[in-house]
């Protein structure tokens, strides 16, 4: 599937009474603002809070810390507002060595940490079996070289009694940008890792778990606002790993290539049910944005690239139909 400004493709049939719907948040860091001006325009149009409306919310880092408040009924102007204020906390500058994350993580998580608790608040304590509305947060169990799915679908015993807080700090743990989470002796790490789009995962559970067929689920995809990079064709590199880590193109290619995957498999399912939003920023635009931008003229390009995404989606009757 290739990556556009809205990924909806028109000529669905009538939409049934009461449809399956599910909402996928992908990670992108601080690019995530986009996602949330996005569910603002959202919450704008349904009349209601976003857990009120879908059947499951499903989130990785970033998308994982605003799933986990919209399961909480936090609306997400409020997250959005947390995640202004606490930005430059979360992402200060940093001397050569901690910009690469060579010799340790760029960030500690104390901003991390402070922005979570602005967002959830005395929720943060609630275990994942205290919610009440279906949610899906990836995270990776480092030690275990293993996936860590929270969620409250009854497919993860052993996880359920983590709190929320520390899922939306291991969900967020992205490799080089901040340290391992460690819950229980257990270290943890970005979601991205396995699933930076958590769609594929929240549609097998509908499938599974839920027992719905392709026919009954709409899916809303919500991106962030992610820039497409091409290399030149050229003779293969002997590409070292620090400098992979150093370039940003070991952790940030593998994201992108699952991401990817993830869109594409559930396009082939869903079909014209499935709708994602996001925006490709112009060259110009892409200058001012990265994950671990947190400045006022990247919230101002975010904020703008949001309206224009939403805009572009409400000329669909699919989207619109998905809303009612």
């Amino acid at each position: 599937m290739t990556e556009s400004d809205v990924g909806i493709r028109e000529g669905a049939r009538a939409q049934p009474a009461k449809r399956f719907r599910i909402l996928a948040l992908t990670g992108g860091g601080y690019r995530g603002l986009f996602t949330v001006r996005i569910l603002e325009q959202i919450e704008r149009t349904i009349g209601k809070p976003i857990k009120d409306h879908f059947d499951i919310i499903a989130g990785t880092s970033i998308g994982g810390i605003v799933a986990i408040g919209l399961a909480q009924g936090i609306r997400p102007a409020v997250i959005g507002a947390a995640f202004e204020k606490h930005g430059q906390a979360i992402f200060p500058k940093r001397g050569l060595l901690g910009r690469w994350g060579l010799a340790r993580s760029r960030y500690d998580a104390a901003g991390l940490a402070q922005t979570i608790d602005a967002v959830l608040g005395e929720a943060g304590k609630t275990p994942l079996s205290g919610l009440k509305t279906p949610l899906i947060v990836t995270a990776v169990d480092f030690g275990a070289w293993a996936p860590a799915i929270y969620e409250t679908t009854g497919m993860s015993p052993k996880l359920e009694g983590t709190s929320l807080r520390d899922i939306a700090l291991a969900t967020s743990a992205a490799p080089t940008y901040f340290p391992d989470h460690v819950i229980d002796g257990h270290s943890y790490v970005d979601g991205g890792l396995i699933a930076n789009a958590p769609d594929s995962i929240a549609l097998m559970r509908a499938l599974g778990r839920y027992g719905r067929t392709p026919q009954e689920i709409d899916l809303i995809s919500v991106g962030t606002a992610g820039e497409l990079r091409w290399d030149v064709p050229r003779a293969p590199r002997r590409r070292g790993g620090v400098m992979l880590i150093a370039k940003d193109e070991l952790v940030s290619r593998t994201m992108k290539a699952q991401e990817s995957l993830s869109l594409d498999l559930v396009q082939s399912v869903l079909g014209s049910s499935y709708v994602r939003i996001d925006r490709v920023p112009s060259l110009q635009q892409q200058k001012e944005l990265a994950l671990d931008r947190a400045t006022d003229k990247a919230a101002e390009i975010l904020g703008q690239l949001a309206r224009d995404a939403y805009a572009g989606a409400s000329a669909s009757s699919t989207f619109k139909a998905m809303l009612r």
